[in-house]
């Protein structure tokens, strides 16, 4: 269930490496635009990838979702630090709210769907 969240993750890890490494002197030299396109051309596969992956996210237990997170902070490492103490904070803040926000994220739902019905009866 949690492995293609663990590939789109680790895609994302890879691009952000990569843009890394070639900006690192704050500018794009020619023997780097290969690596460029390279890099580039993943990231449509990695958007729809990500919109799978939220779907599986949406599935998981809180439990899941924090040992998910325990599992890229151990995993992978991002060449800028503060980037990557960034995202590092940025999921554990996300699995430690991910009960809550699995919660909003169905109330909004569902307050969508009475709308709509709504919406329906006041036509009918």
């Amino acid at each position: 269930m949690d492995t293609e969240i663990k590939e789109t993750f680790k895609g994302i890890i890879n691009l952000a490496n990569t843009l890394a490494s070639i900006l690192e002197d704050g500018k794009i030299s020619i023997i780097e635009l290969p690596a460029l396109a390279i890099a580039s051309s993943g990231i449509p596969s990695l958007v729809e990838n990500g919109k799978k992956s939220l779907k599986t996210f949406k599935k998981m237990t809180p439990s899941k979702a924090k040992e998910l997170a325990v599992y890229f902070e151990n995993e992978y490492d991002i060449t800028n630090d503060e980037i990557e103490k960034q995202v590092e904070d940025g999921i554990h803040l996300l699995s430690s709210t991910y009960e809550t926000g699995l919660a909003s994220f169905n109330l909004y739902k569902g307050w969508e769907a009475w709308i709509t019905n709504f919406k329906n009866l006041r036509r009918a």
